[in-house]
This record gives structure tokens, sequence and C-alpha cells, in this order.
């Protein structure tokens, strides 16, 4: 509730992955522009944001604009692998298209011989 008053290019708050950021300084600078962040203002856009691929960095900066997380009853379960997310792994999402692909052997068809 609180999070959806903030919803302005001058007042942005956003919710990903259950952490509240607070974008106003930011929203013309966002490199996808500000039709794309607009869907963000005072909204939960964690599926857009993983949907769209963020660097390490672009994921360090928005840790900067972070002003809380969600309490326990307003959170939502996070659709991202935790062995990908943070740190490391440079936060790539789980995403179940693409790890059915990689699970599916290539298939190659035979060699063609004279």
């Amino acid at each position: 509730e609180e999070v959806a008053k903030h919803n302005t290019e001058e007042d942005c708050w956003t919710i990903v992955h259950n952490d509240v950021y607070k974008l106003d300084g930011f929203v013309r600078k966002h490199p996808g522009g500000l039709k794309l962040i607009s869907k963000a203002m005072g909204a939960d856009c964690s599926a857009d944001f993983e949907a769209t691929f963020h660097s390490r960095r672009a994921r360090t900066m928005l840790e900067g604009f972070k002003i809380g997380t969600l309490v326990e009853k307003d959170r939502v379960a996070s659709r991202v692998n935790p062995a990908f997310a943070g740190g490391g792994g440079g936060g790539y999402p789980f995403n179940p298209f693409m790890q059915n692909r990689l699970a599916v052997p290539m298939h190659r068809p035979p060699t063609m011989t004279s």
C-alpha cells in the first residue's frame, strides 16, 4: 500500500524481490527510458526487472537506492533461483524456458558420408 503511493517521476518507489527502492533521482537517467521505468513506479517490478538483462553493475547500482524490505505479510515468493541471485553469480535469474533449452541436448543431424 505504501509503495503504491509513490508512483510519480518526482516520487518513485518500486519493489524488486521484496526490497523497496527509491528511484526519484534515477528515473530520467534509466537507460531504458522513462516509458520503460514508468511501469515500475509504485509497483512490484521483479518480473520485468528479471525479464530484461541487467548487468552486475546495474544490480549493484540498484542496491544504492534501497530504502527497505517489505514486512513478512506483504512479501511475495521470489522467482529467482537462489543459486544465481546476488554476488558472484551476477544475479542472473532462473528462467524456466532457458533452463529447459539447456537441459535438452542440442540435436545435430547425422553426418552424411558418400
